[in-house]
């Protein structure tokens, strides 16, 4: 029987141990917004389920100085600096019982940017506007971060990315180092949401998106000089007269005919709205009758079977005099 009473009264002590302790206190920061970029104003309001954050005589210090104080107050604001630095703040809660609580972070802005651009496109040489996506078209967006691991600039192939097409996971695209993603515009859909989450080393993230719009495909004709070449300063429209052979150019601007894309793409050239040959897909050499006149309507109708729904037709009135 003794040897069963002294077990009895140690574990009755070791309860008595702990119902006596305090237990450590458990709060935490919340950021708005939550990943901020530089020289951007930030909200930190404090929040506990273990004690009444209201009734609470807090104080707050940012990078050492006090900042704030008083019963209740929970939220403080500051503005970030340059990427590459950091502002530490420090709370300490200070309870009606006189416990109290303290806690610190550091708030380092980040900031991610996003270009794209349309590697398939159509644009004759030297165009100097930008190319823009057609319908469902192949676009490349790439992320430019600006982000610090533990007080260090992070290059980009150390950051990992991850990225979202209409808030959808491409998967494929995402992982450490991938910069850059290529995402087909929706189809039937009049834009397209790209986002991209880029996180560093040490967790330290930032968030971004773009919104990108399809256009419709422009078919042009120019006049094309067998010496000057093409004349893209005039795009011919609705009529052209001559009294003469000439050479047409047509540029279907923002098809999709790059980087493997005009594998599917199909022209069909037509006179009077009979099939004719033409000297490329984008090259008519017209020769009108000698001590002949009238008139011929010159049609030509496109799309691509890689890229669906990616259709275009133009027609051009070619009005001819060639008596002498």
């Amino acid at each position: 029987m003794k040897f069963y009473s002294k077990i009895i009264f140690v574990f009755f002590v070791f309860l008595i141990k702990v119902n006596f302790a305090h237990a450590e206190l458990i709060g935490n920061f919340i950021l708005d917004p939550e990943n901020p970029g530089p020289y951007e104003q930030v909200s930190v309001t404090l929040s506990s389920y273990d004690f009444d954050v209201n009734s609470a005589d807090i104080a707050w210090k940012i990078d050492n100085k006090i900042a704030s104080r008083g019963p209740g107050v929970k939220q403080i604001k500051l503005t970030t600096n340059a990427v590459g630095t950091f502002n530490n703040v420090s709370v300490t809660a200070k309870l009606a019982d006189g416990q109290i609580f303290q806690a610190s972070m550091n708030v380092s802005p980040s900031s991610v940017a996003l270009l794209w651009e349309s590697p398939e496109g159509f644009t004759p040489p030297f165009y100097e506007g930008r190319t823009l996506p057609a319908e469902g078209a192949l676009v490349r967006v790439t992320a430019i971060p600006q982000m610090t691991s533990y007080g260090k600039i992070v290059g980009p192939a150390d950051i990992s990315y991850s990225w979202y097409k209409n808030d959808e996971y491409i998967e494929s695209a995402s992982g450490r180092g991938k910069q850059a993603a290529d995402i087909n515009l929706e189809y039937l859909s009049d834009s397209t949401i790209v986002k991209v989450l880029a996180v560093a080393p040490d967790r330290t993230s930032a968030t971004k998106s773009i919104t990108i719009y399809p256009h419709i495909i422009s078919p042009l004709f120019y006049l094309n000089d067998p010496i000057l070449g093409t004349d893209l300063t005039r795009a011919i429209t609705q009529r052209f007269e001559t009294t003469k052979d000439f050479t047409l150019r047509f540029i279907p601007y923002f098809f999709s005919l790059n980087n493997g894309a005009g594998d599917g793409a199909t022209f069909a050239w037509s006179l009077d709205g009979l099939p004719i040959d033409t000297q490329d897909n984008m090259t008519i050499n017209l020769r009108p009758k000698e001590n002949t006149f009238g008139s011929r309507t010159l049609g030509v109708s496109i799309e691509n079977t890689k890229r669906i729904l990616q259709n275009a037709k133009a027609d051009l009135n070619i009005v001819f005099d060639t008596r002498q």
